[in-house]
């Protein structure tokens, strides 16, 4: 149940960060290189590049159980 959970979360992280890009893009605010913009950026960042890592991790939890099955 707990890595259910992880990917869920993991997910979400994913779809914030692009969810926050395409706007930033759509919007030009993205292209402002204030502190503060830049600071968000590497926010998105760091959501899309540990969610995908969690994705890994919490992935390989669920499949671990199910690679001594047989079918």
């Amino acid at each position: 149940m707990a890595a259910i959970c992880g990917l869920l979360s993991a997910s979400s992280m994913i779809f914030l960060a692009l969810n926050g890009l395409i706007f930033g893009i759509n919007t030009g605010m993205i292209c402002m290189f204030t502190l503060n913009e830049i600071i968000e950026i590497a926010i998105k960042l760091y959501c899309l590049f540990v969610g995908a890592f969690y994705i890994r991790q919490f992935s390989r939890e669920i499949v671990k159980p199910l690679a001594g099955t047989r079918i």
